[in-house]
Protein backbone atom coordinates (compact mmCIF):
# COMPACT_ATOMS: atom_id res chain seq x y z
CA UNK A 1 0.00 0.00 0.00
CA UNK A 2 1.27 3.80 -0.68
CA UNK A 3 1.01 6.58 1.26
CA UNK A 4 -2.52 7.92 -0.33
CA UNK A 5 -4.32 4.62 0.02
CA UNK A 6 -3.27 3.54 3.61
CA UNK A 7 -6.62 2.57 5.86
CA UNK A 8 -6.47 3.98 9.14
CA UNK A 9 -9.90 4.52 11.29
CA UNK A 10 -11.84 7.45 12.50
CA UNK A 11 -12.37 8.26 16.31
CA UNK A 12 -15.24 6.18 16.04
CA UNK A 13 -13.57 3.54 14.28
CA UNK A 14 -14.81 3.55 10.18
CA UNK A 15 -11.89 3.26 7.84
CA UNK A 16 -10.51 6.57 6.37
CA UNK A 17 -8.10 7.16 3.96
CA UNK A 18 -6.47 9.96 2.15
CA UNK A 19 -9.57 12.23 0.40
CA UNK A 20 -10.63 10.83 -3.07
CA UNK A 21 -11.82 14.26 -4.35
CA UNK A 22 -8.46 16.43 -3.09
CA UNK A 23 -6.12 13.59 -2.59
CA UNK A 24 -5.50 14.68 1.14
CA UNK A 25 -5.01 18.71 0.55
CA UNK A 26 -8.52 19.63 2.32
CA UNK A 27 -8.86 22.32 -1.00
CA UNK A 28 -11.21 21.79 -3.88
CA UNK A 29 -12.27 24.52 -6.22
CA UNK A 30 -12.74 28.22 -5.98
CA UNK A 31 -11.88 29.83 -2.95
CA UNK A 32 -15.45 31.80 -3.24
CA UNK A 33 -17.00 29.47 -2.22
CA UNK A 34 -16.29 28.38 1.38
CA UNK A 35 -12.95 29.59 1.04
CA UNK A 36 -11.79 26.59 -1.04
CA UNK A 37 -12.49 23.72 1.37
CA UNK A 38 -13.30 19.80 -0.12
CA UNK A 39 -17.12 19.35 0.89
CA UNK A 40 -15.46 15.46 0.20
CA UNK A 41 -13.94 16.02 3.60
CA UNK A 42 -14.57 18.93 4.83
CA UNK A 43 -11.02 19.88 4.59
CA UNK A 44 -9.28 17.39 6.70
CA UNK A 45 -7.76 15.77 3.76
CA UNK A 46 -9.24 12.40 5.15
CA UNK A 47 -12.73 10.42 4.70
CA UNK A 48 -14.57 7.34 5.15
CA UNK A 49 -13.37 4.65 2.46
CA UNK A 50 -15.95 3.74 0.09
CA UNK A 51 -18.74 1.21 -0.23
CA UNK A 52 -20.05 -0.59 2.50
CA UNK A 53 -18.39 1.77 5.39
CA UNK A 54 -19.17 4.96 3.63
CA UNK A 55 -23.36 3.84 3.34
CA UNK A 56 -22.69 2.45 7.21
CA UNK A 57 -20.88 5.83 7.84
CA UNK A 58 -24.08 8.03 6.61
CA UNK A 59 -26.43 5.91 8.65
CA UNK A 60 -24.41 6.59 11.68
CA UNK A 61 -23.89 9.86 11.28
CA UNK A 62 -27.85 10.49 11.03
CA UNK A 63 -28.84 8.19 13.79
CA UNK A 64 -26.64 10.15 15.92
CA UNK A 65 -28.55 13.60 14.39
CA UNK A 66 -31.50 11.98 15.32
CA UNK A 67 -30.86 11.62 18.65
CA UNK A 68 -29.03 14.58 19.56
CA UNK A 69 -31.77 16.52 17.84
CA UNK A 70 -35.04 15.75 19.59
CA UNK A 71 -38.31 17.43 20.94
CA UNK A 72 -39.58 17.85 24.73
CA UNK A 73 -42.36 15.28 24.09
CA UNK A 74 -39.31 12.78 23.50
CA UNK A 75 -37.19 13.72 26.66
CA UNK A 76 -37.74 11.08 29.35
CA UNK A 77 -36.85 11.79 33.64
CA UNK A 78 -32.66 11.34 33.68
CA UNK A 79 -31.89 12.34 30.42
CA UNK A 80 -29.50 15.51 29.95
CA UNK A 81 -30.95 17.93 27.55
CA UNK A 82 -29.92 21.61 26.65
CA UNK A 83 -32.40 24.35 24.84
CA UNK A 84 -29.91 25.97 22.60
CA UNK A 85 -26.23 24.80 21.08
CA UNK A 86 -23.88 26.02 23.82
CA UNK A 87 -25.96 25.54 26.55
CA UNK A 88 -25.21 23.73 29.52
CA UNK A 89 -26.40 20.54 29.86
CA UNK A 90 -29.13 19.44 32.58
CA UNK A 91 -30.56 16.68 33.95
CA UNK A 92 -34.41 15.90 33.67
CA UNK A 93 -35.89 15.25 37.40
CA UNK A 94 -39.54 14.90 36.23
CA UNK A 95 -41.49 16.32 33.07
CA UNK A 96 -45.35 17.47 32.81
CA UNK A 97 -47.57 18.15 29.51
CA UNK A 98 -49.39 21.77 29.80
CA UNK A 99 -52.06 22.88 27.04
CA UNK A 100 -51.12 25.93 25.78
CA UNK A 101 -53.49 28.66 26.53
CA UNK A 102 -55.88 30.23 24.32
CA UNK A 103 -55.78 34.04 23.26
CA UNK A 104 -57.32 36.37 20.72
CA UNK A 105 -54.26 34.93 17.72
CA UNK A 106 -54.70 31.82 19.03
CA UNK A 107 -52.47 29.53 21.12
CA UNK A 108 -49.89 31.50 23.48
CA UNK A 109 -46.91 29.27 24.76
CA UNK A 110 -44.14 30.82 26.99
CA UNK A 111 -43.90 34.25 28.07
CA UNK A 112 -42.14 37.19 28.19
CA UNK A 113 -39.84 37.50 25.49
CA UNK A 114 -39.91 34.05 24.75
CA UNK A 115 -43.96 34.10 24.18
CA UNK A 116 -45.02 32.20 21.01
CA UNK A 117 -48.79 32.48 19.71
CA UNK A 118 -49.94 30.86 17.23
CA UNK A 119 -53.49 29.52 15.56
CA UNK A 120 -53.17 26.24 16.42
CA UNK A 121 -53.10 25.06 19.84
CA UNK A 122 -49.89 24.21 21.35
CA UNK A 123 -48.46 21.36 24.24
CA UNK A 124 -45.66 22.87 26.94
CA UNK A 125 -43.75 20.39 28.37
CA UNK A 126 -42.91 22.03 32.09
CA UNK A 127 -39.10 20.32 32.88
CA UNK A 128 -38.08 20.59 36.40
CA UNK A 129 -34.33 19.50 36.64
CA UNK A 130 -31.87 18.04 39.10
CA UNK A 131 -31.11 21.54 40.43
CA UNK A 132 -34.67 22.52 41.22
CA UNK A 133 -35.56 25.05 38.02
CA UNK A 134 -38.67 24.27 35.97
CA UNK A 135 -39.07 25.70 32.70
CA UNK A 136 -41.44 25.22 29.84
CA UNK A 137 -40.68 24.91 26.50
CA UNK A 138 -42.51 24.27 23.39
CA UNK A 139 -43.35 20.70 22.38
CA UNK A 140 -42.32 21.01 18.98
CA UNK A 141 -39.20 23.14 19.50
CA UNK A 142 -36.04 21.36 18.48
CA UNK A 143 -33.57 20.85 21.29
CA UNK A 144 -30.31 18.93 22.10
CA UNK A 145 -29.65 15.61 24.41
CA UNK A 146 -26.75 14.45 25.73
CA UNK A 147 -25.21 10.88 24.60
CA UNK A 148 -24.51 9.17 21.73
CA UNK A 149 -25.59 6.48 19.20
CA UNK A 150 -24.06 3.06 20.41
CA UNK A 151 -21.43 2.59 16.54
CA UNK A 152 -20.93 -0.64 17.40
CA UNK A 153 -24.23 -2.55 15.02
CA UNK A 154 -22.64 0.30 12.39
CA UNK A 155 -19.11 -1.14 12.34
CA UNK A 156 -20.61 -4.65 11.74
CA UNK A 157 -22.36 -3.25 8.59
CA UNK A 158 -19.12 -1.45 7.73
CA UNK A 159 -17.27 -4.68 7.94
CA UNK A 160 -15.42 -3.65 10.78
Amino acid sequence: MNATTETRVNAQGFPIVTCYRCAGSGEFGPRSVEGGKCFGCRGTGLCVKRGKAAKAWVAYVEAHRAFRETTPVQVEVGQRIAKYRGDTFRTVAATRWIMGRRSAGGSTIGSGDNAVTSSLPHIEVEFTFDNGDVESWISNQLIRRAGAVDVAPFLTLAGV
